[in-house]
């Protein structure tokens, strides 16, 4: 288990114009980012990449925008930062710190958070269409904040997402987080032992089965046995009872101390691992759905025997996947 940093430089935004806001009557300033760095700067990026220009993305390289991707295994983070502090004033430094896991995590988890590589799209981007867009459950008190798992699901056949599911042994995710199997990877886990009921058929808009989704409404595990410690605030729904669990995005201290940063947690991450309860994992079955909405979406859990069997087939569903480690420990949520 590693962090990985996601390192963006650009150039400050300079001033192009105001205007007066229609609306308000104040005046909006229109900001845009110089074409390129100034010389200050190009000797200071030409500097920074001489110790880490091997970690830079050469396809996202632009005159006013470089990119890397640095892993703590093989830097310090620490001697990243203080590089770039003495010109925190000048540049734009976007980070964004992420947990990454290895395969020794992923052989000694319990349980996954099974997700694929490449992500389908509904038909409709706002539920204006409720025959194609999927719901919430209807609770007008919650409706904003946790999105259901309908049992009939639509999807575009549209960037390669048909021809995966139809011709291909993979899968899909939905933007909410659900897993999609391709047609031949459904038979596959058939013939492995896999009930059905743990699927249901994915259709397009003219009714075609594209695959399956996993699908665990009569195995949703009891409430909080499932703990992700970069959860912080919990809301009941007065009205269905729903628990809502809300993540803790508030940036640490390292990253505060700069100016201008953009970004989620900063470095070190606090305990982000999600934990499953030993009594929960005693009675997990293939699939299962949360009692809690995190973060407005059920998380879809496997077993390890399903997930092992998924990513025999699929390698690349491995490292997309979130492993979930037994562990007792509980989450003293801020009740919201």
């Amino acid at each position: 288990m590693y962090t990985e940093l996601d390192l963006t430089i650009r150039p400050k935004q300079e001033l192009l114009e105001r205007r007066i806001n229609y609306y308000s009557g104040e005046y909006d300033d229109i900001l845009v980012y110089p074409e390129e760095f100034n010389s200050n700067m190009k000797l200071f990026i030409n500097q920074f990449d001489l110790k880490y220009g091997k970690y830079k993305l050469k396809k996202s390289e632009e005159a006013n925008l470089k990119r890397y991707i640095i892993s703590d295994r093989v830097v310090n983070i620490y001697d990243v930062l203080d590089t770039l502090r003495p010109f925190e004033h000048e540049l734009e430094l976007v980070m964004w710190f992420q947990r990454r896991f290895e395969d020794e995590d992923y052989n000694v988890a319990s349980a996954y958070i099974l997700n694929f590589p490449k992500q389908c799209s509904y038909y409709e981007d706002w539920p204006d269409n409720e025959i194609y867009y999927p719901q919430n459950m209807h609770c007008d008190e919650c409706e904003w904040y946790a999105f259901e798992f309908l049992e009939k699901l639509y999807i575009r056949p549209q960037n390669g997402v048909a021809k995966l599911l139809k011709e291909k042994i993979g899968g899909v995710v939905t933007p909410n987080q659900e897993p999609i199997v391709s047609l031949e990877l459904y038979r596959i886990l058939l013939d492995a032992g896999i009930s059905s009921d743990y699927f249901r058929p994915v259709f397009s808009k003219k009714e075609t089965v594209l695959g399956y989704k996993l699908f665990a409404a009569n195995h949703i595990l009891e409430p909080f046995a499932i703990s992700d410690m970069s959860s912080t605030y919990l809301w009941v729904c007065k009205k269905c009872g729903n628990n809502i669990i809300q993540y803790n995005l508030e940036p640490c201290e390292e990253v505060q101390c700069f100016s201008g940063i953009m970004g989620g947690q900063g470095y070190p991450l606090k305990e982000d691992r999600i934990f499953i309860k030993e009594e929960a994992l005693a009675s997990l079955n293939s699939v299962n759905w949360t009692n809690e909405f995190f973060d407005g979406n059920r998380y879809v859990i496997v077993n390890k025997e399903l997930f092992d069997l998924i990513v025999k087939y699929v390698p690349k569903a491995k490292y997309t996947s979130i492993p979930i480690f037994c562990d007792n420990r509980k989450i003293d949520y801020k009740i919201i």
